[in-house]
C-alpha cells in the first residue's frame, strides 16, 4: 500500500503539480516579504544555529554519532506488536464444553453464562451461537461443544472505563468455570467473528502424540505462570470419549472379511450414511440408512452388528474384534508429516515482540530432543515476516531517493550529505 501511494505520489509530482503551477500559478509583485514575523524568527534562530555548527562541526558529528547509534538501545527496549488492539466497543468469547456435552446441556451452559456476563458493566446487547460459529458448515454439522458470546458494550464517549477492563472482568468470571476451554478475544477486523484469533500462536511437531501432549502441558504450565499470557490453551484435546474396536486380524482373514469392510459396516450402521434422495412437491430429501438406536447406543449391543463375510454369511463383530471405552483426541493434526500441537495464548500488557521472547526461553528450558521442534505461526509468524520485509523495503526506500535526488542535484554526492540526516531521525521516530 505504501509503495503505491507512493507512485501515485511521485507520478502527480512530475506530471499534474508542474503543469497546474503553470497554470494557475500567478507571479505578482505585491509578495510578502520572509524578512517579517513569523518566517524572519525562523530565519534568524537557523542562522545563528548553522554559524555555531559550522564553528564547531566535530561537535556536531559526534552528536550525530551519538543519536544514531542509540537507535539500537531504544529499537530493542520498543515493543513490536503486528495489529493494534483498539478500543472498539465489542468482544467476543469464544467457549468449548468438555467433549461429550449434548445440545441441552451447552444450551443450558450458556444460559447461565449470558446471565452472568450481563451484568458486566456497560454490557448492552449479547448474542450467542452454539454449534457452527464460522457459519461456514450445512446445518447440523456444527459440533454443539463450542459456541461464541458476541457482547456489545457502550460507546467510548459512554463510559469511562476501558474495553480491557470489561474483558478483565469476564476472565475473572470465566475462571468459575474450570472444565470449560475459553478465549476472551477482540473481534478479529479481517476474518469476522466467531472463530478464536489468539495472538500468540506457535506449533509443537514431532512423532509422538503423548509427547506432544507432555511437553505441551509444560510449555503452557510455564505460560500461564509468566505475567502477560491469558487465556492459555491448546489445540489438542484428549477428552473425546470413543469405542476402540480391536479387531483380530486372524479371526478376520479365516471369515475373509478385510478392516475395511468391519470400518464400512460401523460407518453406516453407527454413523449413518444417506444412500438415495426422496422429492415431495418441490422439496429434496437425502434419506438416511443407520441402525435403530438401541442396537448402537452401548457397547455390548454394538457387539451384535453383523458384518458380511466373503461367502456372504453374516459375523457378528464381537466374534471378530473387541470393543472397549477410551478417551482419545477429538482430532491429529498433522503438519509437514509430523504429529502438531498448536498453543495458543491472548496478551495482557505485553507486546507480541516480548511474549514471543518469553516463550522462546521457557522452550529452550525444555531442551526438546532433535526430533521436537516448535515454530511460530499466526500473527507471531507475520510479525517476523513483516520486520523482514520492512528491511528490503527500507533499503529499496534509501536507494530511489537516491536516484531521484541525483538526478535533481545533478551530483552523486549531494544526496549522500542529504541522506545523511535520515539516520537521525530514526530514534526521535521510535521515542516518539
Amino acid at each position: 500500500t505504501t509503495a503505491v501511494s507512493i507512485l501515485v505520489s511521485l507520478l502527480v509530482s512530475f506530471t499534474l503539480t508542474p503543469m497546474l503551477c503553470a497554470r494557475y500559478l500567478k507571479v505578482t509583485r505585491q509578495t510578502r516579504s520572509r524578512e517579517q514575523g513569523f518566517y524572519a524568527a525562523i530565519d534568524r534562530w537557523y542562522g545563528v544555529l548553522l554559524r555555531w555548527s559550522l564553528r564547531h562541526r566535530w561537535v556536531i558529528v559526534a552528536l550525530a554519532v551519538v543519536t544514531t547509534y542509540t537507535t539500537i538501545p531504544i529499537f530493542g527496549a520498543l515493543g513490536k506488536d503486528f495489529l493494534p488492539q483498539d478500543d472498539t466497543s465489542e468482544f467476543e468469547i469464544i467457549v468449548q464444553t468438555p467433549d461429550g456435552y449434548s445440545l441441552s446441556r451447552t444450551d443450558q451452559l450458556f444460559r447461565e453464562l449470558e446471565g452472568r456476563i450481563r451484568a458486566l458493566p456497560g454490557v448492552t446487547h449479547l448474542m450467542t451461537t452454539i454449534g457452527d460459529v464460522s457459519g461456514r458448515l450445512k446445518p447440523g454439522e456444527g459440533p454443539v461443544t463450542q459456541g461464541v458470546v458476541y457482547v456489545r458494550i457502550q460507546d467510548l464517549d459512554q463510559r469511562d472505563f476501558s474495553q480491557k477492563d470489561v474483558m478483565h472482568q469476564a476472565r475473572r468470571l470465566l475462571a468459575d468455570y474450570p472444565d470449560l476451554r475459553v478465549s476472551v478475544q477482540n473481534i478479529n477486523t479481517f476474518s469476522g467473528g466467531g472463530q478464536r484469533q489468539t495472538e500468540v500462536e506457535f506449533d509443537l511437531t514431532g512423532p509422538s502424540l503423548e509427547k506432544l501432549e507432555g511437553y505441551s502441558n509444560r510449555i503452557i504450565a510455564g505460560m500461564r505462570a509468566t505475567p502477560g499470557f491469558v487465556d492459555v490453551d491448546t489445540t489438542l484435546s484428549v477428552r473425546q470419549p470413543e469405542l476402540r474396536v480391536e479387531v483380530s486380524r486372524q479371526k478376520a482373514s479365516e471369515f475373509g472379511i478385510r478392516i475395511q469392510d468391519i470400518a464400512g459396516t460401523l460407518q453406516t450402521l453407527v454413523g449413518g450414511e444417506p444412500v438415495t434422495k426422496y422429492k415431495e412437491d418441490q422439496d429434496q430429501y437425502d434419506v438416511w440408512l443407520r441402525a435403530e438406536r438401541t442396537d448402537r447406543d452401548d457397547p455390548h449391543t454394538l457387539g451384535d452388528l453383523t458384518v458380511a463375510g466373503a461367502d456372504g454369511s453374516l459375523v457378528k463383530l464381537a466374534n471378530l474384534a473387541t470393543i472397549t471405552e477410551e478417551r482419545g483426541p477429538a482430532q491429529i493434526d498433522r503438519f509437514n508429516r509430523q504429529r502438531k500441537v498448536t498453543i495458543v495464548s491472548n496478551l495482557d500488557g505485553i507486546p507480541l515482540s516480548a511474549a514471543t521472547e518469553k516463550i522462546q526461553r521457557i522452550i529452550r528450558d525444555l531442551e526438546l530432543p532433535p526430533m521436537y521442534r516448535v515454530s511460530l505461526s499466526g500473527r507471531a509468524k507475520a510479525l517476523g515476516e513483516s520486520a523482514a520485509n520492512f528491511g528490503v523495503a527500507f533499503f529499496l526506500s534509501l536507494l530511489f531517493m537516491y536516484m531521484v535526488l541525483a538526478a535533481q542535484c545533478e551530483s552523486f554526492l549531494h544526496p549522500i550529505t542529504i541522506l545523511l540526516a535520515l539516520p537521525l531521525s530514526i530514534p526521535f521516530a521510535l521515542l516518539s
